[in-house]
């Protein structure tokens, strides 16, 4: 099923109801929101045109100048859960375009 065919009244019990946001993971989750923005992307084509671009990774040069911002402390926990999103957005953007 696809969300845009989603008729269920129950949301409760819906498979695209998103999941809690653990507090510990806020500060993350707040981060994440405002560097996805912010990605390294390299060009894909055939032959001698490209044809588009793809996110490689984020660009952390960005990060502690936005948590700073944010007054986030960029710890390793909170490093780590930046880079898991990171790679669950990259193989997602992948599976979508093959």
């Amino acid at each position: 099923m696809d969300l845009n065919e989603c008729t269920q009244a129950d949301c409760e019990k819906c498979e695209f109801k998103r999941p809690e946001l653990w507090e510990e993971n806020r500060e993350a989750w707040e981060l994440w929101l405002a560097i996805r923005t912010q990605w390294r992307t390299r060009v894909i084509g055939v032959g001698m045109g490209a044809i588009g671009s793809m996110p490689m990774g984020l660009d952390y040069n960005v990060l502690p100048i936005v948590a700073k911002t944010l007054n986030i402390d960029v710890t390793p926990a909170t490093l780590y859960k930046i880079q898991a999103l990171e790679f669950f957005e990259v193989n997602r953007i992948e599976e979508e375009i093959a």
